[in-house]
């Protein structure tokens, strides 16, 4: 009989947790937050994730690069496939711009401002970025528009963790320390330090209609 259990643990893994009645993973859903700058709308949004480096362009503009990355979950810490992720934002200098296509097309340095991605089947997503210059009593922070057919829609902003200037920021300031930390994303140094890498999980609120384990 232990023989038969070990091959069934061994080989249906799932299966295993399931008959043994090990509670479920959670994940706390994503804060939203309202926006600081209105959303641009669908049709405004730059579709590619690389903010920092736009198609055709061979060099970045100014600025501390950002490898930004994480994972889009529901509230079983499931992964979600197909969702759109928008982000918006100020540039290194605290202004928000909005590219044209010639801006794109022109052979000099650009920065979009803004971008999308789409989650792949284990749930992930990453933006090309450059690190947010800070504005009035705003921390520098990323604006996040996350859409999937299976959820509501998610209005959020991205924080830094660590930056000083989080612990002045006038909406960031207003949210339970819980839900504040929830907004944060990890940052590290590169090795060459050229550019920093950033991680963040998005918590959609509610569960996967299809994950029955």
């Amino acid at each position: 009989m232990r023989i038969i259990l070990l091959f069934l643990v061994s080989f249906f893994p799932l299966y295993g947790i399931a008959a043994y009645g090990a509670p479920p993973l959670h994940c706390t859903t994503t804060p939203k937050i309202a926006f600081s700058h209105s959303y641009p709308g669908r049709d405004t949004i730059v579709p590619s994730n690389k903010l920092a480096l736009p198609a055709g362009k061979s060099s970045y503009p100014n600025g501390e690069i950002v490898y930004l990355s994480g994972r889009v979950l529901d509230e079983n810490c499931v992964p979600m496939s197909d969702a759109v992720i928008d982000i918006w934002q100020a540039d290194p200098e605290g202004k928000y711009v909005t590219r044209t296509l010639g801006d794109r097309m022109n052979p000099y340095p650009v920065f979009t401002g803004s971008g999308r991605a789409v989650s792949d089947n284990l749930g992930r997503f990453n933006f090309v970025t450059l690190f947010p210059g800070a504005y009035d009593k705003r921390a520098p922070h990323i604006n996040v528009h996350v859409i999937h057919t299976s959820f509501p829609a998610l209005e959020t902003e991205m924080f830094f963790l660590n930056d000083w200037r989080n612990r002045n920021d006038e909406k960031l300031v207003k949210l339970p320390v819980d839900s504040q930390t929830l907004l944060m994303a990890k940052v590290s140094k590169r090795r060459d330090k050229s550019a920093i890498d950033a991680t963040w999980d998005i918590i959609l609120p509610g569960k996967d209609a299809y994950h029955h384990f």
